[in-house]
C-alpha cells in the first residue's frame, strides 16, 4: 500500500455543486483527479478501465477563501497488474481529541478491452419507442437538478418513458479549466450530466431523487473534447430495489461511440426526506 498527499484545486464554480445544503465534489470530478493522479504515478495505467467503483460519502468543499484541499490518496497494487486507488480525507472533532481519515470513495483500474462492448447501434440508442416526456433544460435546473450554472450541461429536452432516456450533453466555455487536458480521455462535466439524466429518470418511475453510488464498470473508446456535443442513452437495467441500476452510452453526435458506465448504480442518499416534485412522477396528478 502506498499513500500520498494530494492538494485538489479549487474553482469558484465548483460551489454550483451544492444539494440539500451541502456543496460537495461532483464525483465524476473526483474519478477523473484520482484516474490522472495514477496516470502520472503509474504511466503503464495511463486512460485504462476504471471497475468496481464505490462512492461512500461526500467530499465537501472547504470555505470559500480556501483555494484548494488538502486530501490523502492510498494506492494498492493488485496481483493481476492493475491497482486500486482510494480518496480520503482527514476528520477531526471540534475538540480536536478525535482524528480520523475517512474514506469518500475507491475504485480499481485496470488494463481493459473496450473492444468486447456490445453497444447499442446509434439509431436505436437515439430513439425512444412508444409514449415520450420531453423535460426542457430550463425546468431540470429550475426544480429537479438545482445546480448552478457550471453544472446545467443537458442541452434542448430530456427526452424519458420507461425504456429509458436520452439527453444531448456540452459543456459550456465558461466553465472551469482542466488541470490536466491530455491525462485523461473523459470530460468529467459530461459524465456528471450523464449522471443527471439517470437521476431525472429515477425521479420520473422510481420517485426518488438518486445519486450514484458506484459502478462496475467505465471504459473508453475515444477520447472526449470540452468543446464537443454528445449524446448520451440511459438503459435502466434493474430498478426493482432501493438501488437503481443503469448502463449509460456516451456517443458523439456523428454516432461514434466514444464513452460508457455500466453497471451505474444510483441510490437516494436522504432516505426519502427529498423528494421529486409530483409533476415528474409517472402516475402522479
Amino acid at each position: 500500500m502506498v499513500s500520498f498527499p494530494l492538494e485538489i484545486p479549487l474553482f469558484p464554480s465548483m460551489r454550483d455543486h451544492a444539494f440539500d445544503g451541502k456543496v460537495m465534489f461532483s464525483a465524476a470530478e473526483l474519478l477523473s483527479l484520482t484516474a490522472v493522479q495514477v496516470a502520472l504515478n503509474f504511466p503503464a495505467l495511463k486512460n485504462i478501465e476504471q471497475v468496481e467503483a464505490l462512492f461512500s460519502r461526500f467530499l465537501l468543499l472547504p470555505p470559500e477563501e480556501r483555494k484548494a484541499l488538502p486530501v490523502l490518496m492510498e494506492v494498492e497494487m493488485q496481483t493481476e497488474g492493475g491497482i486500486t486507488a482510494r480518496l480520503l480525507s482527514r476528520f477531526q472533532s471540534r475538540s480536536g481529541a478525535i482524528s480520523r481519515l475517512r474514506e469518500h470513495f475507491r475504485v480499481r483500474f485496470q488494463k481493459g478491452n473496450p473492444t468486447d462492448l456490445s453497444p447499442p447501434a446509434f439509431d436505436q440508442a437515439s430513439e425512444l419507442a412508444g409514449e415520450i416526456l420531453d423535460i426542457p433544460a430550463e425546468r431540470i435546473y429550475e426544480e429537479l437538478i438545482p445546480f448552478g450554472p457550471s453544472y446545467r450541461n443537458i442541452r434542448g429536452p430530456l427526452r424519458l418513458n420507461s425504456q429509458g432516456a436520452v439527453a444531448l450533453l456540452a459543456v459550456d466555455n465558461h466553465s472551469f479549466p482542466d488541470p490536466y487536458p491530455d491525462w485523461f480521455p473523459g470530460v468529467p462535466l459530461i459524465a456528471d450530466a450523464a449522471f443527471q439524466a439517470a437521476c431525472i429518470w429515477g425521479q420520473r418511475y422510481a420517485g426518488r431523487v438518486v445519486f450514484p453510488v458506484g459502478f462496475r464498470r467505465r471504459c473508453f473508446r475515444k477520447d472526449l473534447q470540452s468543446e464537443g456535443s454528445y449524446l448520451c442513452r440511459v438503459y435502466p437495467v434493474d430498478t426493482t430495489g432501493d438501488m437503481l441500476v443503469f448502463d449509460l452510452w456516451i456517443y458523439e453526435r456523428g454516432g461514434i461511440l466514444c464513452e460508457a458506465i455500466l453497471g451505474l448504480q444510483m441510490k437516494d442518499v436522504t432516505a426519502g426526506r427529498i423528494k421529486p416534485p409530483l409533476w415528474v412522477q409517472d402516475g402522479a396528478s
